[in-house]
C-alpha cells in the first residue's frame, strides 16, 4: 500500500472518531436527551396549585409533569445565598405536593435533591402539612412566597429553623366541667387571628415566639383559648428576642396591636406587654425565656412594682409546632412538663382565672431580688394607645386600615 494511501486512511479514522466523540458530547450536555438526570431543564409557570396525579406502575416522569409540582423549599445549608434555589440542588430539602412517595422519590432522582417529602394543605388552615417519614411537620404559609410553582424562604435562616422546630405535637382536648359564666368567652376565639398577625411580625424580625403559660395551657388541654381568661402569653428565647421590636410596634402604629408597657432591662427581667384589639380587646405579655446555665434552668419573670420574681423551669432547647384553630403556632415538645411546673401536676382541672394570682398561685415562682427606687422610671414605662388603635375605637363599626403580614387566606 503507497504512503499516499495509508496517509488517506489514517485521517479517515481520525475523522470519524471525532464525529462519535461530538456526537456522544452533545447527547451528554443535553439534559433533555436523558429523563433521569439530574438537570433536567426547568421552567417555573404561573398556573393554580397542583399535585402530579402518580400512577405507581409508570415508568418515568417527563419534563412537562415535572413542571406541574409545587414545590416548597424547606432547607438549605447556612451560607446558601444563590439566587437560583436550583443551581446547586443537592443541598436543598424541599417539599412536593402530592400524596404518593413514589412522587417523591422519583424527582429527588431526577433532580438531585438532598430530601423530598411530601406536602398538602388545607383551605382553613394557614399552614402547609409536611410529612415526614413517621412526624407531620407545619410551615405557616406565611413564612414562604410563591412564584409560579416554587414556594421560596421570605428569610433563609428563618424557615430553615422552622423547619427544625416544625414537628407537629397535638392537644388533648379535655373536656372543662364550667359554669355558664366561666363558659363565655373573654377572648373571642376569631382574635387568634391576631396572635398569627403578631407570630408573623416576630418572624419577619428573625425570631420565633411560643405559646406559654395560660395560652399553652389552653391549647394543650383544651385545644383553644381558655374562656375566662383575660390576656395571652408568649415567649421568645432571650438569645433571639428582638429587643427593638417593642419600637418597631410603635413607629407602625397598627390599630389591632398597641405597645402598653415595657418592664426590666433586656438582661435583666424583660418583659413587653400590648393591647391587641379585634373581636374583643386584651393585652398579651412577650417574655423573655433565658437560661440559668449554674441550674440548668428555663425561667422567665415577672415584675411585683419594683420585687423581681422569676418562674423556673426545666430547661427548654426545643421547641415544636402546634394547631391552634387552624393556625399555626410554636410550643415546647413536651408541653405537660412546663405546665406542671408551673401548675402543679392538677393542671388538666379547670381553676377560674378570678381564683388564680400571678404573685402567689404558680407552683414555680421565687422571689428574685429588687430593683431600686432610682431606676423606676428606666424599668416600668408606660405608653399611650396608639393613634391607629385609639382611631379604630372611636370610629367602631368602620374600616379602619390595616397593614396585612399574613397570607391572604385570612378573614
Amino acid at each position: 500500500m503507497s504512503r499516499v494511501k495509508r496517509k488517506k486512511l489514517f485521517l479517515s479514522a481520525i475523522s470519524s472518531g471525532l464525529i462519535a466523540i461530538l456526537i456522544l458530547l452533545t447527547f451528554l450536555v443535553n439534559p433533555q436527551n436523558d429523563l433521569n438526570s439530574p438537570q433536567i431543564a426547568k421552567k417555573v409557570v404561573d398556573s393554580p396549585q397542583s399535585s402530579l396525579e402518580w400512577d405507581d406502575h409508570k415508568a418515568a416522569l417527563n419534563v412537562t409533569d415535572l413542571e406541574k409540582v409545587d414545590i416548597l423549599v424547606l432547607d438549605f445549608p447556612s451560607d446558601y445565598k444563590n439566587s437560583d434555589f436550583f443551581a446547586q440542588t443537592q443541598f436543598l430539602t424541599v417539599a412536593v405536593r402530592g400524596d404518593s412517595t413514589a412522587v417523591a422519590q422519583r424527582i429527588k432522582e431526577m433532580r438531585g435533591f438532598r430530601d423530598v417529602f411530601l406536602f398538602s394543605e388545607r383551605a382553613e388552615s394557614d399552614y402547609f402539612e409536611i410529612k415526614k417519614d413517621e412526624d407531620i411537620y407545619l410551615m405557616p404559609r406565611s413564612a414562604l412566597r410563591q412564584n409560579g410553582h416554587v414556594f421560596h424562604p421570605k428569610n433563609f435562616t428563618v424557615v430553615s429553623r422552622l423547619w427544625t422546630f416544625g414537628k407537629k405535637v397535638n392537644c388533648l382536648n379535655i373536656s372543662m366541667n364550667r359554669t355558664e359564666k366561666d363558659s363565655v368567652h373573654k377572648i373571642s376565639p376569631k382574635d387568634v387571628v391576631l396572635l398569627a398577625k403578631l407570630r408573623d411580625l416576630i418572624i419577619e424580625q428573625g425570631a420565633i415566639s411560643f405559646l406559654f403559660s395560660g395560652t399553652l395551657l389552653g391549647w394543650y388541654r383544651e385545644c383553644s383559648i381558655i374562656p375566662h381568661t383575660k390576656d395571652m402569653d408568649i415567649a421568645i428565647f432571650h438569645d433571639e428576642f428582638p429587643f427593638d421590636f417593642p419600637f418597631l410596634v410603635l413607629n407602625l402604629s397598627l390599630p389591632w396591636l398597641s405597645l402598653d408597657h415595657l418592664y426590666g432591662r433586656p438582661n435583666d427581667n424583660y418583659i413587653s406587654n400590648f393591647r391587641m384589639k379585634g373581636e374583643t380587646k386584651f393585652n398579651i405579655d412577650i417574655f423573655a425565656m433565658y437560661y440559668d446555665e449554674k441550674r440548668n434552668q428555663s425561667f422567665i419573670t415577672g415584675l411585683n412594682m419594683l420585687k423581681k420574681m422569676r418562674y423556673s423551669y426545666p430547661r427548654l432547647e426545643k421547641i415544636c409546632t402546634a394547631d391552634l384553630l387552624n393556625f399555626v403556632f410554636h410550643v415546647p415538645c413536651d408541653p405537660a412538663i412546663y405546665l406542671s411546673a408551673e401548675y402543679g401536676l392538677r393542671w388538666r382541672e379547670d381553676w377560674p382565672t378570678g381564683k388564680y394570682n400571678w404573685l402567689s398561685s404558680p407552683k414555680n415562682k421565687e422571689d428574685n431580688g429588687k430593683f431600686l427606687q432610682s431606676e423606676k422610671k428606666e424599668i416600668i414605662r408606660t405608653f399611650p394607645e396608639s393613634k391607629a388603635m385609639k382611631e379604630n375605637r372611636e370610629n367602631k363599626g368602620k374600616e379602619a386600615p390595616a397593614r396585612r403580614f399574613i397570607w391572604e387566606g385570612f378573614p
